[in-house]
């Protein structure tokens, strides 16, 4: 096993924030869209990281504080409904969450990272410094729901896309940057059926992660396809 010397032993402090959002709707016929515009200014922000690896090869995470952070972005919500029984929602975040003590650094020509094929060092600039570990800039969903009213059974399906982020450091500079190894995006699948029925008994069946997708090294806690049943009775 290898481990980052990154001082995770100190104890932990309580997070604070101020958060800044603006938001609204719009409305026509069958559509209607959310957005939401936020800034967040986050004190001893208590995060993750991976500070080292088994001989299995998956990764060893652990909280510790970041002492000052800010992250910026947008949220899009949206729902269409085609019919009374078919209904399509989606979701989109963009999403910038930065260290200010990094990005302050850079700013001063003061941290630098390697070229993998000359192992020349050069200064990073501003625009190279990904952000925080484990954050993807972009998120996104979209959900298919019918009614079959027939037999009073809904059918949802719901696709889960993530873009690539970092999990830790890998050129030596302790900052995430564009040089850096990431993990790729990746876009997971789960269908569901739920069906009423007439004496007050709910069944829920379906299937998470249908495609299988796994990455046992960097993401351990993704188990890969998951079937799952669930039967509730109200009286």
């Amino acid at each position: 096993m290898f481990s980052n010397n990154l001082g995770f032993s100190n104890p932990l402090k309580p997070e604070s924030s101020i958060n800044f959002n603006f938001g609204g709707y719009f409305k026509k016929n069958k559509f209607l869209l959310d957005y939401n515009f936020f800034y967040n200014a986050i004190d001893n922000l208590i995060d993750t990281r991976a500070i080292a690896q088994k001989v299995s090869g998956q990764n060893v995470f652990s909280y510790f504080n970041v002492d000052k952070i800010f992250t910026y972005g947008i949220e899009l919500n949206s729902t269409y409904k085609i019919s009374q029984d078919f209904t399509i929602s989606a979701g989109y975040q963009y999403l910038i969450a930065k260290d200010n003590t990094i990005s302050k650094k850079i700013e001063d020509g003061n941290v630098f990272a390697r070229n993998p094929n000359t192992l020349e060092s050069f200064r990073l600039n501003s625009s190279d410094y990904f952000g925080l570990f484990s954050r993807s800039k972009h998120t996104a969903n979209i959900k298919l729901n019918y009614l079959v009213e027939a037999i009073k059974t809904n059918i949802n399906i719901r696709v889960l896309y993530r873009s690539k982020f970092g999990n830790f450091d890998t050129n030596s500079n302790t900052v995430l940057d564009k040089y850096d190894s990431f993990i790729k995006g990746f876009f997971l699948t789960n269908i569901a059926l739920n069906k009423d029925f007439a004496n007050g008994l709910n069944l829920q069946t379906g299937i998470n992660n249908l495609f299988n997708y796994t990455d046992k090294t960097n993401i351990a806690n993704m188990p890969g396809i998951q079937y799952f049943t669930r039967i509730q009775y109200q009286f």
